[in-house]
């Protein structure tokens, strides 16, 4: 592929766009791509230059409006023969260069690190700094003033076929301000260091500052609370680097009379630092805003504590300790003094033990060629895949606009083909559906005995798929062996139900026939799918499979889940009792709601009640089970509800289910910080619940009322986003073929 990368500064200029453009396009050359990149340079082309594995074009900086021309003039020529063009800001570089992909026809896109208008803007200007987010939040950014700019940045963004952030919280800010799609923007997280296993020794009493000498970084303000901070003899700050504020921060120092406790140092090459500053006692960032600062985790990764402004856009942002206001000149400098405190400065050292980030540039170009192939109508692995299931509800795959059917046409954007055979009688209502490389086939079967028969009816009139995908190991996943059988493609089967646990076998004649189905799907599958590491056990245990076995959760908004609120009118029917109890679960034997409503009616005080969500079979014997419990008025029967809707309302969530493959509500209550009390079902021993045997359960939940936690913890999250989700079903699907095909 032939890729121009057109970005403002290189090396050696200091900034995060002057790295990205070095490290990605030696990552793009070295895997055969053709890669120029233009960029502004008053440096002369050096003997380095020509060295490099791509292509450098330097354009002189004369003028500010001229240097826009000539780097148009430089660039065309390049971006002609190019397939794609890929600009690391959207003004100076972004710009020009996108007006020469609009005329040359070549397709374009952007990456957004920064923000121009807050940083090179109003941060320029003399008046008071603010955060990013206030900025937006104020409207500053639709100022008159800033009119020109403002068109040339929704210029390109409207040109831009995706537009890439490095961070969700950026990404977020800008479909909201800028109104971008969702569908066409992407996240692609920096390169992060590889955290060294070394220890560090005594640290000194220097603390430290690295990066560019800009109003963004806020240095005056460190400055300022250091001053004020009055630390004990010894303790010095250095700050490492260049910028047009250098020598207003030297006259400031001064003027607080801190020559001696304040060292300026040259900049220094990433290495160098990294040398310079292993000893020191901690990195200050104090910056207004810092979208995706990298040397925070180059500091972690050597061991080095970070104190840290609040105002970052980190994904780790979360977990970093003493976190400040950078508006704050008290709160910064309270936080240097804890620096000076032996025992507070080991514990906030302590805090940054165990975090673990490594992700390497070879990561990184992977991700933009998988975006850059999409853009031009080319994937990784280009292949079809079949899909059968038994999902006949009405929020399910069968039926367009269900969180189902567009999860289906997510992962049908990243294949050649998907067509899904969904059983389903004629009296569901479900109709065939087309939707770009999504295809959707109901079987409308006159009963169910003639599901497998009217799959493979559907299934010959297809092209032949690459894989063969089951969305269960049982009748569907029987349809799809057949299916993969005639056609010759190998097998890949989902499993999102713990079937091997007794419970299941015990609980029908036909649960203990699926079992029987599934032992003979899963020895004849080349690649099996499943929902957690408790069944990825059982199947080990149970079974000798041939086939590989890869452990994807299922994907859960858990934002959504933890910010939504109930009803207000309902959520008034049971707002006058102190302790609210919650189930969420269809109304079935397996889910065992029962043992909720017995544990409830042993052990909750008067001023307690159960909420429970769900419909089904069960719901009138689950009344009458309350009524002869003497617990009618304080049970509430919600009906089929969006059950995360009422985690907010919640004091402790119940599952009493007798088997889960997964468990979505465990997972989705812990995000929204509610305890769970759970049999030990699906993932709710390693997600973080409350685990007991049913025949304690009982018990187990007086013991909460007396004594137990108030607040649930999540202990891991599988997925950053969706789209990583996405890509890694894309990938287990991928690799089965591939597998199959012995490459």
């Amino acid at each position: 592929m032939r890729i121009t990368i057109a970005t403002g500064i290189y090396p050696p200029e200091i900034g995060g766009p002057a790295t990205y453009a070095l490290s990605l396009a030696t990552r793009l050359a070295h895997g055969g791509h053709k890669v120029t990149v233009v960029t502004y340079s008053n440096s002369a082309r050096r003997v380095e230059d020509a060295a490099l594995p791509f292509k450098l074009v330097r354009v002189a900086r004369r003028g500010r409006l001229i240097d826009r021309f000539r780097y148009f003039a430089a660039a065309r020529p390049h971006i002609r023969q190019s397939d794609i063009v890929y600009a690391l800001d959207w003004f100076a570089a972004g710009v020009p260069a996108a007006i020469a992909a609009r005329l040359a026809r070549v397709p374009y896109v952007v990456r957004i690190g920064g923000d121009y208008l807050w940083e090179q803007r109003y941060l320029q200007s003399t008046e008071e700094p603010i955060t990013l987010d206030e900025f937006y939040r104020r409207g500053l950014y639709r100022r008159a003033s800033y009119a020109s700019i403002r068109l040339s940045i929704a210029f390109v963004l409207r040109l831009a076929r995706y537009v890439v952030f490095n961070s969700e919280m950026q990404r977020s800010l800008y479909e909201r301000y800028w109104g971008l799609p969702r569908e066409r923007t992407r996240f692609i997280e920096n390169a992060l260091p590889r955290v060294e296993d070394v220890a560090r020794g005594r640290p000194t009493k220097e603390i430290v500052f690295w990066g560019r000498f800009i109003v963004m970084k806020n240095l005056d303000t460190l400055l300022r609370a250091f001053a004020q901070a009055k630390l004990p003899e010894g303790y010095t700050l250095t700050l490492i680097g260049d910028g047009p504020q250098k020598t207003a921060l030297r006259s400031l120092a001064m003027r607080l009379h801190l020559q001696k406790q304040v060292r300026f140092e040259r900049s220094m090459s990433l290495p160098e630092v990294m040398q310079r500053v292993r000893s020191c006692r901690a990195f200050v960032l104090p910056s207004w805003t810092d979208i995706s600062p990298n040397q925070v985790y180059e500091s972690l990764a050597i061991g080095l504590p970070a104190l840290v402004t609040k105002e970052t856009y980190l994904r780790i942002r979360g977990e970093l300790p003493q976190t400040f206001d950078p508006a704050s000149v008290d709160e910064l400098a309270e936080r240097l003094r804890m620096l000076a405190d032996r025992a507070r400065y080991e514990e906030f050292s302590r805090s940054f033990q165990g975090m673990k980030f490594e992700r390497d540039w070879d990561v990184v170009a992977s991700e933009h060629m998988t975006l850059f192939e999409s853009v031009l109508g080319r994937r990784e692995s280009d292949f079809r895949v079949l899909q059968v299931g038994a999902d006949r509800s009405s929020r399910g795959i069968l039926f367009p606009g269900t969180q189902a059917f567009d999860r289906q046409a997510a992962y049908a954007k990243t294949f050649d083909a998907l067509d899904i055979i969904g059983f389903s009688r004629r009296s569901d209502g479900a109709k065939p559906v087309e939707q770009e490389t999504l295809r959707i086939h109901p079987t409308r079967s006159r009963s169910r005995f003639l599901y497998l028969c009217d799959a493979l009816r559907v299934a010959r009139k297809l092209q032949r798929p690459d894989v063969v995908s089951s969305q269960d190991p049982f009748e569907a996943g029987l349809t799809a062996w057949l299916i993969a059988r005639r056609v010759g493609a190998p097998l890949h089967v989902q499993v999102h139900t713990d079937f091997l646990s007794p419970e299941y076998a015990r609980l029908s004649l036909m649960n203990f026939a699926r079992v029987l189905i599934a032992g003979f799907v899963l020895r004849r599958a080349a690649s099996v799918r499943v929902v957690s590491e408790r069944i990825r056990d059982s199947l080990a245990e149970h079974y000798r499979l041939r086939a590989s076995v890869s452990v994807l959760p299922i994907y859960a908004d858990l934002g959504r889940a933890a910010a939504l609120s109930p009803d207000p009118v309902s959520a008034a029917r049971f707002s006058h009792y102190r302790t609210k109890l919650l189930v969420v679960a269809r109304l079935e034997p397996e889910k065992r709601v029962a043992l909720a409503l017995d544990a409830f009616a042993k052990s909750a005080p008067q001023d307690a009640c159960l909420i429970i969500v769900g419909e089904g079979s069960e719901r009138a014997a689950l009344r009458r089970l309350a009524h002869e419990l003497g617990i009618t008025d304080r049970v509430f029967f919600e009906g089929s509800q969006d059950g995360s809707s009422y985690y907010s309302a919640a004091d402790l969530v119940l599952v009493p289910s007798r088997y889960e493959g997964y468990g979505l509500v465990i997972v989705e209550a812990l995000a929204a910080g509610k305890p769970v009390l759970s049999t030990n079902v699906g993932v709710a021993r390693e997600a973080g619940a409350i685990v007991t045997s049913p025949e304690r359960f009982t018990e187990a939940l007086a013991q909460w009322f007396a004594s137990g936690p108030r607040e649930g913890v999540l202990k891991s999250r599988p997925y950053k986003d969706f789209d990583e989700y996405v890509r890694a079903y894309h990938d287990d699907l991928a690799g089965c073929a591939k597998r199959a095909k012995g490459q």
